[in-house]
């Protein structure tokens, strides 16, 4: 099982919650910055990692090794995969980026009901079920 969290403060929540499995932060910020290209390809990447650079995220030869390994994370054989996100755009914008790198053969719009597993929405320090039901207590 990979659990996949928009971000370090995610992370860390996902992480001391002790969940079975693998648990990574996926950082990149989508809302910003250029979108060329097909998602998990070397010119994505490297538009990506050019502007990331010129904003202060590191050399592009580490922007890029970070955008290669969390892409290698996505596309990585996984039995289950649970993708945690919020309704914001910086998270919306992701979540449709990792569905494309999961399967991009799938229409999401729809057979999104049936594909979002054990999806859940992060509240600051509290994490929500679909069904409204706390599963992390604040």
């Amino acid at each position: 099982m990979l659990h996949v969290a928009n971000g370090d403060h995610p992370l860390s929540i996902l992480l001391a919650a002790g969940l079975p499995g693998n648990v990574i932060a996926w950082s990149d910020v989508l809302d910003q910055g250029p979108l060329r290209g097909e998602p998990a390809t070397p010119g994505f990447r490297l538009a990506r990692g050019r502007w990331l650079e010129e904003n202060g995220a590191g050399t592009l030869p580490e922007v890029n090794a970070q955008l290669e390994a969390w892409d290698a994370a996505l596309q990585a054989p996984a039995d289950e995969r649970v993708l945690w996100f919020e309704a914001d755009l910086t998270c919306q914008l992701a979540l449709l980026h990792h569905l494309v790198l999961v399967d991009g053969r799938l229409d999401y719009r729809a057979q999104a009901k049936d594909r979002w597993v054990g999806g859940v929405l992060l509240q600051g320090p509290s994490c929500f079920r679909r069904d409204g039901s706390r599963i992390i207590p604040p």
